[in-house]
């Protein structure tokens, strides 16, 4: 494998400093640690000296102590008797933890800590002797200890030897004042050489690689600016050839920015920038085909100048505002065209700052804002012009019912309940669809307040105790509380909970077989209430249940016989409790009945303030 030629030409020029620094770093370290090795022998035979000091000036104070007792029986005596007798007994294993490693100083320990060990044993006749009150016991025990400690009862020998082998040691330490200004010396030297190694390196990568990187930056320079590059490198070094390669980059932006422009150019949406004083620096040919003027006729021109009056103040303020952010926000704003039409484009608008300039992207959505207006205006059509009729037309049945209009006979009653239930879904279609509408806008609205659980319950069961006893169908309410704080209280809409309860008993009535029941369930805890409908129907199948929930669907296995919907009812109560900031599900088996669940936190009243939400 061949070896290419800067690497090994940055192999000649690191290779020899290197090999220089490894040499004298080598012998700095191996002078380093004799130093370290010589420095940590001096600190032991310090510590051991410090040691031996400690334990003759405790065995001191306890022989002093011992006199003073023979003289004066006192507690603070005992008292620093003791202290002096538990700091000897430290010291001693201090002493021998430190020379666990030296074989010599452990045998001069060894005997003592044997010594140490009888001379305390004195001390227990001392105490002894002070018990009994034996003042003659007492200082013959005084006398005792003293004349042991006098004639090396403590273990001077011992202690004059540990102490005369530590003081050999250091002396015959390595680590002096003439060491250490040789190692000076030759770290001197050391530095003086690898200076002029690195000097002479430096040259030759000046010479042969520097200069012609300066140049290929100077080419990339060129290159941002737009402007025409140096000829490129000869040669087949590595540095030649990444100038090559910029080069052929180089004509590839070109290239890039050359499609780029046409792209731009040709887009079907009208793209332009907007300097910070919102005049057009640049537009693609676009504006021609949307606006009908020419590409001459817009650039250097005010935006606000094709904005209808009205406008103008909310359309300055959205594009002010798109400057203070980094992120591309959107807005709808009409544009005066050259043949006088007004129309409306969507505005996809990003600030780049370091160009200072509006990037806009306007799309013409101009016949979808119509098709949304006629959508509105059908809404509003059904609501009063519909639903108004539908309304009269109920009551009247039910007067007709009761026998307002004289009595009917079991014929005519039956047709007009018959009439009655089919003009009281049309109603709730149209109910469902302007919910769904006023979701969709932003107009549905929930206001909440702390509600009584049972009175939602009892009015839930009152709408749809009719179609109940209509469809030979019983509901059981099973209440379970485990918040003791906050007993039946839950912080809702009190109508919109009450009409997701009477939706889920609705579908669970219509789909329970006769003479069954359908089990309403109320579980409260201290973070949340769940309510749940448990109906004996057919069931859902698991491929319908992750659509549920979605507007226009429903299962596919329910009864065809049954009455039914625009799915839109669940969707509702979706929508509903997700606003409550709860959960909604349904757990269900084909020929096990179905389960449909929700939950809403709860949340303490003096924190409730009412929020319009939307969506």
């Amino acid at each position: 494998m061949q070896i290419p030629k800067l690497v090994a030409k940055g192999l000649v020029i690191i290779a020899i400093p290197a090999l220089f620094q490894l040499v004298f770093g080598i012998s700095l370290a191996v002078m380093e640690s004799r130093a370290e090795r010589a420095q940590q022998e001096e600190r032991h035979s310090k510590e051991v000296l410090l040691v031996l000091s400690k334990i003759e000036s405790s065995c001191y104070d306890i022989s002093l102590n011992i006199v003073r007792l023979t003289v004066e029986k006192s507690v603070r005596i005992i008292k620093l008797l003791n202290i002096a007798e538990n700091r000897l007994q430290e010291e001693q294993n201090e002493l021998i933890k430190l020379v666990s490693h030296d074989s010599e100083q452990t045998i001069h320990a060894s005997k003592l800590k044997d010594k140490l060990s009888k001379f305390l044993e004195g001390i227990e006749g001392v105490t002894n002797a002070i018990k009994e009150d034996d003042q003659t016991a007492l200082t013959l025990a005084g006398l005792q200890m003293r004349h042991s400690a006098l004639k090396q009862g403590t273990g001077d020998a011992e202690l004059t030897a540990m102490r005369e082998l530590e003081e050999r040691r250091l002396a015959a330490n390595p680590l002096n004042a003439e060491r250490t200004q040789v190692i000076l010396q030759i770290l001197m030297i050391g530095l003086v050489c690898s200076t002029l190694v690195a000097i002479a390196s430096a040259a030759y990568f000046l010479r042969d690689i520097v200069f012609r990187l300066y140049r290929i930056s100077k080419n990339a320079e060129l290159v941002s600016l737009g402007q025409e590059m140096k000829p490129a490198m000869a040669g087949q070094d590595e540095i030649a050839r990444l100038d090559q390669v910029l080069h052929n980059m180089a004509r590839n932006i070109q290239e890039a920015s050359k499609r780029e422009r046409a792209l731009v150019s040709n887009a079907a949406d009208v793209i332009l920038c907007l300097d910070k004083s919102l005049m057009i620096s640049s537009i693609n040919k676009a504006a021609e085909t949307h606006w009908n003027y020419s590409n001459e006729e817009l650039l250097n021109k005010r935006l606000m100048q094709l904005v209808p009056a009205e406008f103008q103040g909310d359309a300055h303020s959205f594009l002010s505002n798109v400057r203070g952010t980094s992120q591309s926000e959107s807005a709808d704003i009409p544009i005066i065209c050259k043949t006088g039409q007004v129309r409306t484009f969507s505005w996809n608008v990003i600030w780049s700052a370091d160009e200072e300039l509006l990037f806009c992207v306007a799309h013409d959505v101009s016949e979808l804002r119509r098709v949304e207006n006629a959508k509105r205006d059908f809404v509003n059509m059904v609501s009063h012009d519909i639903r108004t009729p539908l309304s009269g037309m109920t009551i009247f049945l039910d007067m007709l019912d009761q026998g307002a209009y004289g009595e009917l006979n079991d014929s005519g009653k039956s047709r007009a309940g018959s009439i009655g239930g089919a003009l009281n879904r049309i109603v709730a279609m149209v109910n469902d669809l302007l919910d769904i509408e006023k979701m969709q806008s932003g107009q549905f609205q929930i206001f909440k307040t702390d509600v009584n659980t049972k009175s939602i319950l009892q009015a839930s069961l009152e709408m749809v105790q009719g179609l109940a006893d209509q469809q030979l169908v019983k509901i059981e309410v099973n209440l379970e509380s485990t918040n003791s704080s906050k007993v039946g209280i839950v912080h809702c809409d009190e109508a919109r909970i009450i009409q997701v309860l009477q939706n889920l008993l609705t579908n669970a009535i219509k789909f329970s077989p006769a003479n069954s029941t359908i089990i309403l369930a109320v579980e409260e805890t201290s973070n949340a209430t769940k309510f749940a409908v448990k109906d004996h129907g057919n069931g859902i199948s698991k491929n319908d249940i992750p659509t549920l929930f979605e507007k226009f669907t429903q299962a596919r296995n329910e009864e065809p016989n049954k009455p039914s919907g625009f799915g839109l009812g669940l969707a509702i109560c979706k929508d509903i409790i997700e606003r409550h900031g709860g959960t909604i599900g349904v757990i269900s088996e084909v020929g096990q009945g179905s389960t449909f669940w929700f939950t809403l936190p709860n949340q303490p009243s003096a924190a409730y303030h009412p929020v319009l939400k939307q969506q």
